[in-house]
């Protein structure tokens, strides 16, 4: 098999790249600025949703205190994003998954 079939696209390739950079140009694509979220999915040994929405909030560089279960993180994630998407013209808010094939259910 393929190593694009198994992990989501030739390695080395700069897919990665790719995304920031499509990132960077989305604004003027939409005539408009728009949040951009980005998230790198991680690989667990014993996957978590409480690990991936913590993971999430790191990345969206967004500070939270303390151990908190996976609905508060969860909530935290679903207000962070409503709230910038209130805050935009198109009230709309863009999300990107980079590493997206090491999700798991």
């Amino acid at each position: 098999m393929r190593e694009e079939a198994l992990y989501g696209g030739v390695v080395r390739l700069g897919k990665t790249r790719a995304t920031m950079f499509a990132v960077n140009y989305l604004p003027a694509l939409l005539d408009t600025p728009i949040p951009v979220f980005i998230a790198d999915s991680k690989s667990y040994k014993v996957p978590s949703a409480e690990k991936f929405f913590r993971d999430m909030l790191s990345d969206f560089r967004f500070g939270f205190d303390g151990k908190k279960d996976e609905i508060i993180l969860r909530n935290q994630i679903v207000n962070l994003m409503h709230e910038k998407a209130e805050d935009s013209r198109l009230r709309r808010v863009a999300l990107i998954m980079d590493e997206a094939q090491k999700l798991t259910e």
